[in-house]
């Protein structure tokens, strides 16, 4: 529900336009929100009455009496209406009802309490009243008796205070002077009430029952004439005194009681991630946003909402006082929502949020693409994040293009493919790594792809030093792209891994807390470095690889970003057509076998190149030639791959020890002046390197096994490669396949797999 479509705010405005003083008040206490004397003798303008609603969009309506609203109503706490009372504008009420009457400012009338009778107020100036559509705090709703119109108001019947006018003058002696004050049938309810609440004030509660009522009745019987009667002076003695402990609960109440009490009824509502994290949205300048409650954010508002309201500061201990409550509603009370960052997907539906003061987001379906006002409990945002401009309909995102150094056309399709895949949730997205030489403009391209994906304040990420820093990173954005890699160590690759894949990451909270918390992302990421940043065979599996070429005459960088701005709400809009018609092609897409390591996005990008305009074969021909080059990046970048290769040319197949190898190796290194700090050096080393690097010699053909007896032996042995054609997609795209002269090489489908034939050598 959005400001505008509240129906009490549409009441109170109403109300305004009819010329009564509106504020709001609390659901639970029926008080004013706020100090609001100032409204006794004006009314609040429309403006301001939005504000109030829109910080309590709960808070129920009061009408001010008096002048100022031209009405004095008669509030009857029972049922049964006195046949004395002129028709007039009427509604119900929790008890009873309100008699609205016209107000006559030459003959001002203040509140009364039961000056009327039993249960029967005025309230005039100084007063106010709760109104339709008000909801008390029972659950019963405040509705009109008849229609809502105050040009039939009736006037006030001044006439029942006629008596009330000679019991003043009855107090008055011949002389003049002041006589002794006898509460005579008409106002004596009204007095025994004011006597009754300054008697519970003065004594300890404890002592109500007995010094107090004894007190309340030795009163009655001197200053009501004639007394109540028993049964009738202790009901009025029960229902002040139950209104007097309702009003020392409230005076008790501390500042975070009143907090809370102002923040639920803003409208807050609590709810709680799969992780048990806490959560509350809340309505900021007329939308509704999402914040963690353990925020420093939040714990500002907080602060200034309190402020606002009370003109006083808030001391830490109150406000962790009221976000421990929170905290409570938050993770038992409120429901389960999953929160995401930039990207969602609910319900088959894609949602990217634009990150804007009016917390915006893309709706896409495979209908078509429409930005929403009211998004649902989908996403948290980070200080970093930066908004999104707004797409313009009919973009063309290959307008991107125009501002890479990429001049291959098959790479130009894959960072199409990738970048769109990027706005699709929920599945492996490959790593793009960007390698070139200086002057080659990789972080460009990376601030580039920043700016459409995830645009951010930091264009530029560092990797983080340990483990445990990698979770709290990577959960903060969505894209993640790491500027001028040299290396990646094993423990940062498997980091890198198991973020693509999504795995669960446990962590302690705090040091002091043994409690651990579950993390569990999906990421997309830019690695940039002059070499190629990764060598373990699991992380290029899961890669894409591009290589600039350097640029002769670069253009300034802030020309490059000036035009990109402008050029990026039309490339933004094409990549949302794209994805409309992607989610359409995607359920077509037919795969039969021989998926790469990145299935899902295999997938993904078939549907997407024909979306863009391409088919599945000249995606697949391109994505499968990237695998096949980051294989032989690796290759080429490792040494003691060259060695192995060269080696075997001459010693095809060979058996042996890691110290035998070692020896060998480190000869033909001798022989082919290689560096000697770029030899191998261990055998322990040795073998761990072989490990690295062993899927990559496997797709060269190069089958490694290892045997364990009275030594390790291992067993090299090179087969021959051939480019084939295998069905994938309907289509044909073309893979490595490994000739064995060992099986039946008639058969065209035989793939080498490393556990199969195992040479004779191996048999026990």
């Amino acid at each position: 529900m959005t400001i505008d479509s509240n129906p009490i705010l549409q009441a109170a405005l109403e109300y305004q336009r009819k010329g009564f003083s509106v504020i709001p008040v609390h659901t639970k206490s029926k008080k004013p929100c706020f100090t609001w004397k100032g409204f006794q003798k004006k009314s609040a303008t429309e403006e301001q009455i939005k504000k109030w609603w829109g910080k309590r969009p709960k808070a129920n309506i009061g009408i001010v009496t008096g002048e100022v609203s031209g009405i004095v109503v008669v509030d009857i706490d029972k049922e049964e209406i006195p046949d004395w009372l002129p028709e007039t504008l009427c509604s119900k009420t929790s008890k009873g009802w309100h008699y609205y009457y016209k107000y006559d400012p030459t003959r001002p009338i203040h509140n009364n309490v039961q000056v009327l009778g039993e249960n029967i107020d005025i309230r005039g100036e100084g007063g106010y009243v709760v109104a339709p559509p008000s909801t008390h705090e029972s659950g019963e709703k405040y509705e009109w008796r008849n229609e809502f119109n105050i040009l039939e108001l009736a006037e006030f019947p001044y006439e029942i205070f006629s008596q009330t006018e000679e019991q003043k003058k009855s107090e008055k002696n011949d002389d003049g002077s002041k006589a002794k004050k006898v509460n005579r049938e008409g106002s004596r309810n009204n007095a025994t009430t004011k006597f009754i609440g300054s008697i519970l004030k003065k004594i300890d509660q404890s002592l109500w029952d007995t010094v107090g009522w004894e007190e309340v009745k030795r009163w009655n019987n001197e200053k009501n004439s004639p007394p109540l009667d028993e049964d009738e002076l202790r009901t009025i003695w029960n229902s002040i005194k139950k209104k007097e402990i309702n009003s020392q609960k409230d005076r008790k109440s501390g500042p975070a009681e009143e907090l809370i009490e102002l923040v639920i009824n803003q409208g807050a509502v609590f709810f709680h991630t799969p992780l048990k994290e806490p959560f509350v949205r809340i309505i900021v300048n007329d939308h509704l946003e999402n914040f963690w409650c353990k925020s420093e954010f939040f714990k500002h508002w907080l602060g200034g909402q309190f402020w606002d309201e009370t003109n006083t500061s808030l001391s830490s201990d109150h406000l962790n006082k009221a976000l421990g409550v929170f905290n409570a509603k938050a993770l038992f009370s409120g429901k389960e929502h999953q929160l995401n960052n930039r990207v969602s997907e609910q319900e088959n539906i894609i949602w990217y949020d634009l990150v804007n003061e009016k917390w915006q987001a893309v709706k896409i379906t495979k209908s078509g693409w429409k930005i929403e006002n009211e998004v649902p409990v989908l996403f948290e945002r980070q200080k970093h994040q930066k908004p999104h401009f707004l797409p313009q309909r009919n973009g063309d995102v290959k307008k991107f293009l125009d501002f890479i150094n990429i001049k291959n056309k098959k790479h130009q399709l894959l960072i199409l493919v990738w970048l769109i895949s990027c706005f699709v949730p929920n599945f492996p997205h490959p790593i793009l790594i960007i390698k070139g030489q200086k002057g080659a403009a990789k972080s460009g391209l990376t601030k580039l792809l920043r700016e459409v994906i995830d645009p951010s304040v930091m264009d530029k990420i560092s990797f983080p030093k340990n483990a445990r820093e990698f979770p709290q990173l990577i959960g903060h954005h969505w894209l993640l792209p790491f500027d001028n890699i040299r290396k990646l160590t094993h423990e940062q690759s498997d980091m890198l891994c198991k973020a693509v894949t999504g795995d669960s990451v446990s962590v302690r909270e705090l040091f002091t807390n043994d409690e651990d918390v579950i993390r569990k992302y999906q990421r997309c990421f830019i690695l940039n470095g002059i070499n190629l940043v990764a060598d373990q065979s699991d992380l290029l599996d899961r890669s894409i690889i591009i290589e600039l070429s350097k640029i002769e005459n670069p253009k300034p960088e802030r020309e490059i970003f000036s035009n990109f701005e402008k050029i990026l709400p039309d490339i933004l809009g094409g990549i949302f057509d794209i994805l409309v018609k992607t989610l359409e092609i995607y359920p077509d897409i037919k795969i039969n076998q021989n998926l790469p390591r990145m299935a899902d996005f295999t997938i993904w990008g078939c549907a997407i190149s024909r979306a863009v305009g391409y088919s599945e074969t000249e995606f697949l021909d391109a994505y499968f030639e990237n695998i096949n080059q980051a294989n032989d990046s690796v290759l080429e970048e490792s040494v003691t791959a060259q060695l192995i290769l060269e080696f075997l040319d001459e010693n095809n197949p060979w058996t042996g020890t890691m110290t035998d190898l070692l020896r060998d190796l480190k000869c033909l290194a001798e022989k082919k002046d290689v560096p000697k700090i770029e030899q191998p050096k261990r055998a322990n080393k040795l073998s761990r390197e072989i490990n690295i690097i062993k899927p990559n010699l496997e797709a060269e053909g190069v089958r490694i096994h290892k045997k364990f007896g009275k030594e390790k032996l291992w067993h090299f042995e090179k087969l021959e490669i051939i480019d084939d054609i295998e069905t994938i997609v309907d289509n044909q795209s073309p893979t490595r396949k490994v000739v064995d002269d060992s099986v039946d090489n008639d058969d065209e489908n035989a793939i080498f797999k490393p556990e199969d034939n195992i040479p004779e050598f191996w048999s026990s």
